[in-house]
């Protein structure tokens, strides 16, 4: 109240009237009003803005971890898109050095003369090699950062143990919500591919004192898919990274051997469900060596490794495409010719009366072929078919130019020195 102050105090003035401090003395009036209206007035407490609960150590370590893993993919991802590039570079250089010479030599020769012939292969082999670069390059640009949404893929046929496996008398395991899950981790079950899971879930039992076998899903060697453990349950497999994820055993010792192909269509098949089923990308598919100290799943993981994924990407671009996906392995054609348009197809003819190629357009069929050679450009036939053909198994080659006439002469050339496959090895 002491700032309520009339101007005739501060200044030689005659506001705000003799009767204020005198006479009348209204502003002693004043004040007591002031003050009987404070005593009125109701009391509005602070507002105290909402207290959040810091992070947990746990939340932090993962969110930590998924930006390492992040920045690590979008690392490589961008020193293939540079690497492709340089090679890009290199590569149109050649071609516009042989280009000029081939002008230079149809001057002073004739234009059907053996040294014109080889410029004009030398060119195509050229054209062939960058389209190739130029097709790495863009895959590598439109894939800088990992999917977050999986294609969703129909189950696989699995067989539930869950209940019928052996099971601590006193210990269960705790349980999580699904959306917990971030990591799929592979294992190998590290013995004789002929122990299944029930003798692995009574040792888990009886000698590690464990609530019950360790993984979630246990895939025999012929193949068959049993799930062991329900996903909502926080079972024994993978240390620290238990609370989130899941274990997938492959039954067999994989230090001298790989598993068979059973296994690995059973596996890409169960891996690309449940990357869909719980969203998450491809990279959630995890070694146990990833993860932790430990040589699981075997010496010979990175053998097998880029089948299980090429495999389990199959997977995903059928159910992507709505193409129809045979088994893998089940290969009965031994070379696919595959072709987008009638002008892929002339461009090939004489590529075709030499080596005899079943042809056609159909990427089923090219499925159930050993060779598939691609006679069409990244722009008819795509780069996501080519790696849908090589998951069921086949071998892939792609031979395509920049214009139909290099793709001609690159495919003439092939027929007319025998060979089959540029990159290839025929077993």
């Amino acid at each position: 109240l002491n700032n309520v102050t009339g101007a005739a105090e501060l200044i030689n003035t005659q506001s705000p009237g003799k009767q204020w401090l005198t006479g009348q003395k209204w502003k002693i009036l004043l004040l007591n009003e002031i003050n009987r209206a404070r005593d009125l007035a109701p009391v509005t407490p602070p507002v105290t803005p909402p207290i959040t609960p810091p992070a947990t150590n746990a939340t932090i370590a993962l969110l930590q971890a998924q930006n390492a893993q992040l920045s690590a993919q979008l690392q490589q991802t961008q020193a293939a898109y540079q690497a492709a590039n340089r090679q890009i570079i290199v590569l149109k250089q050649r071609v516009s050095q042989l280009e000029a010479e081939l002008a230079q030599a149809k001057t002073g020769v004739g234009s059907d003369s053996d040294e014109v012939a080889d410029l004009k292969q030398r060119i195509a082999v050229l054209e062939f090699q960058l389209s190739i670069a130029q097709e790495t390059a863009a895959a590598s640009a439109g894939s800088s950062l990992p999917s977050g949404v999986a294609p969703a893929v129909s189950a696989p046929p699995i067989e539930n143990l869950v209940d019928s496996l052996p099971h601590h008398p006193g210990k269960r395991y705790p349980a999580r919500s699904i959306s917990a899950i971030k990591t799929l981790v592979v294992h190998h079950s590290a013995v004789p591919a002929s122990i299944g899971a029930e003798r692995i879930a009574q040792f888990d039992v009886n000698q590690n004192a464990w609530p019950g076998i360790g993984f979630h899903y246990f895939i025999t060697q012929a193949g068959v898919i049993q799930q062991t453990n329900r996903l909502d349950t926080i079972s024994y497999h993978a240390g620290g990274d238990n609370p989130t994820s899941v274990g997938i055993a492959f039954a067999g010792n994989f230090n001298a051997e790989t598993p068979s192909q059973a296994q690995i269509d059973a596996g890409g098949h169960l891996i690309a469900w449940l990357l869909g089923h719980l969203n998450l990308p491809l990279g959630a598919m995890k070694a146990h060596k990833d993860l932790a100290d430990t040589p699981c799943p075997g010496a010979q993981w990175k053998t097998w490794k880029n089948n299980l994924l090429q495999t389990t990407q199959g997977y995903q671009l059928s159910a992507d495409s709505g193409v129809a996906s045979p088994a893998a392995g089940s290969q009965t054609i031994y070379h696919y010719l595959l072709y987008k348009t009638s002008s892929d197809r002339a461009s090939a003819d004489k590529y075709i009366r030499k080596f005899q190629p079943t042809v056609g357009a159909s990427v089923t069929d090219a499925m159930r072929a050993q060779y598939v050679t691609i006679a069409a450009g990244p722009q008819s036939i795509s780069p996501q078919i080519e790696a849908q053909l090589k998951a069921k198994g086949s071998q892939v080659e792609r031979v395509a130019g920049n214009t139909p006439q290099a793709a001609k002469a690159l495919l003439d050339n092939m027929a007319l020195t025998n060979r089959r496959f540029l990159t290839l090895t025929e077993k």
